[in-house]
């Protein structure tokens, strides 16, 4: 075991990764991944983030609570406020935010890089002769840190935001936007039974007249399975590599950086111009904005027959699941199989509408169900707009290539190792632990004082007090008390497992709607089951010709797969670059019957 363990902690190392205080792959993972994100930082650059922002300028009414903090800061740190600066001096502040710059890293005061006074001597108050301007990031990350210390942080962050890379939530707003907007893995079946030379092709048809939905068999009957898989679908759609079959922002998936702007769409104006955000056609450019947006929606009734056979809407949602909501049908085989029924749930489903409810939605996904699935917004509640980046494509890259090398190789230990890292660096993000309820035991003192707090949520007595024979206490009873924290910070950007998750979701419903429905007999293909990143597809194709026999007979647009297939799809004796590339699916398995 012990050779093994070395061969793993060095090529972890050789991501400049200590694995002694890591051990977590998941961990390592996440590491690695923000180590390529920050790859060109260097500590001596000048990061200029105020570029194109509008300068700032001093108001009375800001001064005037500015100079009330100074005050409340100084007193709570027994400092002499007598000499501090006041409204008075409005007009020096003005002229000094006017003619300087921030004094550590020499960049102008804008609306988005805020002025703040720097004390030089920490031991002395807020006074005109003490203090210097600094930018509202330096000062804060600065505070009374080692000078070296603080230069690293001010320039990391500096950094961060000059190149547009995550950054953690600050807007409570937007955190709880994001946590419900947090969808996972979708998991549907869609026939259960598939039988080479039996079983016929399966559609659905929606009547208008009748409301009702009939499901029919065609003339086809099924020859074969094929199994495709995503190859690494999250890291291929967090990388933002360039993919001609993507529609949008330039043929790129871009991430989501930090938050630059958040409002509640309560206004017929707030309301339009957040539809003018989504609606806007730099979606097709690099100029595309990235947003999380809650909304209500529906897909017309008379476009349900181009989509009921895949409902493209995949979100949890929140449902009874009584006779009258499921049907019948659904309804009796919960009940046999001891299910809870009559009971409010919410489920990951493929939906037509949102139901009427508030649902989350990121950019790429909300663009193509607007222009490919005919989705109809019916209200907005609230949308937060985001910085975007690509900052993920090295990390991606490198490791896929890696991964790619170690196949043609035969070294299924490191092809193994990468795909772990590739597949492991998503996921981190999502992981905000800061809310959950802290659990503690404590004795029955300790415990009437922890109740006495605005946390206190519950407390359950686990034993009680033990006594010897003289009556003296040997154990104390010890309680379990639940305090659930009424503040909390996000340490994680969460927009980055959402993007990716829901970028997943736009990239699968991509290779449906514009390849597979675009140059495929869907007549002669109907899903069996589909996983987060897999899809079974019963074929009706060549009756003469064996399973293997992939798409080829069921080829509608001939000219159409020609030009787009070997973006997507390996081909006869290709390489393994080919068979595994970021972007791509891959032919995991075909057979007669699932």
């Amino acid at each position: 075991m012990i050779n093994p363990i070395n061969h793993l902690i060095q090529i972890t190392w050789e991501e400049k990764v200590n694995m002694l205080g890591c051990i977590s792959l998941a961990q390592i993972a996440s590491y690695i991944k923000y180590k390529y994100c920050y790859d060109k930082f260097d500590i001596n650059a000048s990061y200029n983030i105020v570029n194109g922002f509008e300068q700032f300028e001093v108001t009375q009414y800001r001064w005037n609570n500015k100079v009330k903090g100074y005050i409340n800061q100084d007193e709570f740190a027994k400092r002499d406020t007598t000499n501090n600066v006041t409204e008075d001096d409005f007009e020096w502040i003005r002229d000094k935010v006017a003619s300087e710059t921030c004094h550590l890293y020499h960049n102008k005061f804008t609306k988005e890089n805020k002025p703040t006074l720097d004390r030089i001597d920490n031991s002395i108050g807020h006074t005109k002769q003490n203090c210097q301007l600094a930018c509202q990031i330096c000062n804060t990350v600065k505070a009374d840190k080692d000078n070296d210390i603080s230069k690293l942080k001010m320039q990391l962050m500096k950094y961060a935001i000059y190149e547009h890379l995550p950054m953690t939530i600050n807007n409570e707003f937007v955190y709880n936007m994001l946590k419900d907007c947090m969808q996972g893995g979708l998991s549907n079946v869609y026939h259960q039974c598939n039988l080479k030379g039996i079983t016929s092709i399966n559609k659905l048809r929606y009547n208008h007249v009748t409301k009702t939905i009939t499901s029919y068999d065609n003339q086809h009957v099924v020859t074969h399975i094929l199994d495709l898989d995503f190859n690494s679908l999250y890291p291929s759609v967090f990388s933002g590599i360039f993919n001609k079959n993507n529609p949008y922002t330039n043929n790129r998936i871009y991430q989501a950086g930090g938050v630059t702007s958040y409002f509640k769409c309560t206004s017929n104006s707030s309301k339009q111009k957040a539809r003018d955000v989504i609606m806007s056609v730099d979606r097709y450019t690099d100029k595309g904005q990235l947003f999380c947006v809650k909304i209500k929606g529906h897909i017309d009734e008379k476009h349900f027959n181009s989509h009921i056979n895949l409902a493209p809407i995949w979100r949890k949602l929140s449902y009874n699941n009584s006779i009258e909501q499921i049907g019948e049908f659904m309804y009796n085989k919960m009940k046999s199989q001891g299910l809870t029924v009559n009971k409010p749930t919410t489920k990951l489903t493929s939906l037509l509408s949102t139901h009427n409810q508030y649902l989350c939605f990121t950019s790429y996904i909300l663009w193509f169900l607007i222009d490919y699935c005919n989705l109809i917004i019916d209200d907005i509640d609230s949308i937060a707009l985001f910085d975007k980046h690509l900052g993920f494509e090295s990390f991606a890259c490198t490791m896929m290539s890696k991964r790619q090398d170690a196949i043609s190789q035969h070294n299924d230990t490191k092809s193994l190792y990468y795909k772990q890292i590739l597949n492991n660096a998503f996921g981190g993000e999502g992981q905000n632990n800061a809310k959950f309820d802290k659990i503690s035991f404590s004795n029955a003192r300790q415990t009437s004082l922890k109740q006495l707090k605005l946390d206190h949520k519950s407390t359950g007595k686990i034993t009680d007090t033990t006594y010897n024979s003289d009556g003296d206490v040997i154990e104390e009873a010890q309680y379990m008390i639940s305090e659930s924290p009424r503040q909390f910070k996000c340490n994680k950007p969460l927009q980055e497992a959402v993007f990716t998750l829901d970028n997943s979701k736009f990239w699968y419903l991509n290779f449906v709607y514009n390849f597979l429905y675009k140059c495929i007999d869907m007549d002669r293909v109907h899903f069996c089951n589909m996983d987060t990143d897999s899809m079974y597809l019963a074929i009706a194709g060549s009756q003469i010709e064996g399973y293997q026999q992939g798409l080829k007979y069921v080829i509608k647009d001939q000219g159409f797969y020609d030009l787009y297939y070997k973006e997507l799809l390996p081909w006869d004796n290709c390489t393994v670059a080919e068979v595994k590339k970021l972007m791509g699916i891959t032919t995991e398995s075909q057979g007669e019957n699932i």
